[in-house]
This record gives structure tokens, C-alpha cells and sequence, in this order.
């Protein structure tokens, strides 16, 4: 029950920090604009990888909209990006809809379709681990933590990968330009995993497998 208790007592904490520091005085546009940085902000200041994820995973729908409109935003003010690579940073930003972060068609036809096409358009201009830490990492220049799941004790483990998506089990190759492979999410035999949402585009997807190829 470890990794139980840990969970209940980030998501208390973490739903502290959130409520503690909401700006009710400010227009509607602005706040949604704050709060999504404020959210970014709280998330990526926990440095543990699965952590992070379970903090994600316990923000609402619409706090998970505004935290990616607002990283999605800050990328494109960085101008760290040539012009037609920040186009396609920009197609995504002006893609993202609160019905992308409900679970119904929208979602899906998101996550199977028109993602995995953006990812094709965009391999043309940016590199994998480019796109990588757009789209499918809540911190925009961290690949540290690509390989990393959390353990507690006995059979109780966190799922770290979605069975079923394109987009699971990333495998960091040091070469250049560096890459970012992907490969299957399985649930190995007679385990239990805690399922959470954390992994594919957007890390919308629920984790729900705990073996990916490279871990052997």
C-alpha cells in the first residue's frame, strides 16, 4: 500500500498548492492565461518523473487545457524556433480544444488521427526529441527522466506506459542529431500496475501496461 499512500498524500498536497493560489479579481481570458502557467509551474517544480505525472493526473479537464494552451503558448514566445518549425508548434496550440481532454470521439479521433499526422508533418522540420518535448513531455528540454518508473514494494507498481498507443515506451538514442524511438506497451503476466494518466500525446492517455522493449 506504499505507493498508495504516496499517491494520496501528493495529490492532497498538490490540490493545496492549486487552491491556494487562485486569483479570483482577474478577466476571464487573463485568468485562464495565469492559471495555466501557474499550474505549469507548480507541476514541473516536482522533480520526481512519476510524481510529476501523478500530480498531472489529478488535475481536472479544464486545468489540463489551460496548463498545455499555456506551455504551448510559451514555447512560441521563447522564439527558439525558425519560423516554419514554430508554424507547426503553433498548429498544435491552435488545435488543443477542452473537448480533447474529455474522454469521448473528440479525444479519440485526437489521439489516433490527427496527432500522429501532426507528428508526420512535423518530423519534416523538428527532430524527434523536438517533438518530444513539445507534445509528449510536461517539461520542455528534459529527456533525463524518458526511461524512469517508479517501484514500491512487492507486485505494487506504476504503470509507465498505454498499451495500444504509437506514442509509449520512448527510448532516448544518444547519436546525432539525438533521437527518440518508440516501441509496444504490454502488462506483464500476474502483475499489478496502478493506473494513472501520464503517458502519449499530451499525456493524456492513461498508463496502463508495465513493460516496454528496452526493459528487457
Amino acid at each position: 500500500m506504499k505507493f498508495y499512500h504516496k499517491t494520496i498524500i501528493l495529490l492532497c498536497c498538490f490540490s493545496l498548492l492549486l487552491s491556494c493560489s487562485k486569483n479570483n479579481e482577474l478577466p476571464s481570458t487573463m485568468e485562464a492565461q495565469k492559471d495555466g502557467n501557474m499550474i505549469l509551474s507548480k507541476v514541473l517544480q516536482i522533480t520526481d518523473v512519476e510524481d510529476r505525472k501523478l500530480a498531472y493526473s489529478s488535475l481536472s479537464d479544464d486545468e489540463r487545457f489551460a496548463m498545455w494552451e499555456s506551455k504551448l503558448e510559451n514555447l512560441i514566445a521563447s522564439k527558439s524556433f525558425s519560423q516554419v518549425q514554430e508554424a507547426r508548434v503553433l498548429e498544435l496550440k491552435n488545435h488543443l480544444s477542452l473537448e480533447i481532454f474529455h474522454n469521448g470521439d473528440a479525444k479519440q479521433v485526437f489521439k489516433l488521427v490527427w496527432f500522429p499526422k501532426w507528428v508526420t508533418e512535423s518530423r519534416k522540420v523538428l527532430s524527434d526529441v523536438e517533438i518530444y518535448n513539445i507534445a509528449l513531455s510536461l517539461n520542455d528540454s528534459q529527456t533525463s527522466g524518458l526511461n524512469s518508473f517508479t517501484t514500491s514494494s512487492g507486485s505494487e507498481v506504476a504503470c509507465h506506459c498505454a498499451i495500444g498507443s504509437n506514442f509509449t515506451c520512448p527510448d532516448y538514442t544518444i547519436t546525432w542529431p539525438p533521437s527518440i524511438g518508440y516501441g509496444s506497451c504490454t502488462k506483464k503476466a500476474n502483475t499489478v500496475c496502478t493506473i494513472y494518466r501520464g503517458c502519449g500525446a499530451l499525456l493524456d492517455t492513461e498508463c496502463d501496461g508495465n513493460h516496454c522493449p528496452k526493459d528487457g
